[in-house]
């Protein structure tokens, strides 16, 4: 891993911090601009909102779409694919506070904020995608329950990953193959530099430089547009 290619115009970086927040090194070298990007989205929510809720989580394909000919796969080389998750997530979020709103509960306005790195599977080759998803912490401060998700944040999650795959049977078929993993939950405000910290750590993970695909079509590392609520 210490030895993954980079290309020549990316900064190798393997201290145990960044600027003062943890970062994880154990698979590998990270890659300093992905680091700079990544600390530069998070202040940038962490400056739109008193509270911040981060989920950390990966993305895959059903296993039948992985065959050359398929146009899922073909859609995540053409970049479409997590365009399309975060297009669909963003309208189930921005319903569900307007019917919160007509409910007559009070509601905090939020964008979708996120840092995406695009990956393929060292032992399989299988291509995926790892996401922080950022939002304002008073319009959301947890996922919900993982067995009943038909009125909550992990169910639009679930549900806008079934319309970006174009899954018939939505929710309930990404949740069967298991095509969203959560591997974290984080919430912090501007006081809380423990909570950053440990989010920046989880977050650190998606600028290693392993199993990225730098001479692809996709690029490895993306972070969204600063767009205000």
């Amino acid at each position: 891993m210490n030895d993954v290619f980079i290309p020549a115009h990316l900064t190798r970086y393997t201290d145990s911090s960044f600027m003062g927040l943890t970062v994880q090194t154990k698979k590998g070298p990270l890659i300093q601009e992905y680091l700079l990007q990544a600390l530069n989205q998070l202040d940038f929510v962490e400056s739109l909102y008193r509270r911040v809720y981060a989920v950390r989580l990966d993305l895959y394909l059903p296993s039948w779409a992985l065959a050359a000919d398929c146009p899922y796969l073909q859609e995540v080389n053409d970049r479409s694919l997590i365009e399309k998750f975060i297009a669909s997530l963003e309208g189930r979020i921005n319903t569900d506070c307007r019917n919160r709103a007509r409910a007559g509960h009070r509601v905090s306005p939020t964008r979708v904020h996120w840092i995406r790195a695009y990956e393929i599977g060292h032992e399989q080759g299988n291509p995926h995608f790892h996401l922080m998803l950022l939002v304002n912490g008073d319009t959301y401060g947890a996922l919900g329950s993982f067995d009943d998700t038909s009125n909550n944040l992990m169910g639009r999650i679930q549900a806008a990953w079934a319309s970006a795959l174009a899954l018939p049977s939505a929710t309930d078929e990404v949740r069967q193959m298991g095509l969203v993993n959560v591997s974290g939950q984080y919430r912090f405000n501007p006081n809380d530099l423990d909570a950053k910290d440990r989010c920046f750590e989880a977050l650190s993970y998606l600028c290693k430089a392993w199993t990225k695909p730098f001479l692809g079509k996709v690029h490895p590392f993306r972070c969204a547009p600063h767009k205000y609520p």
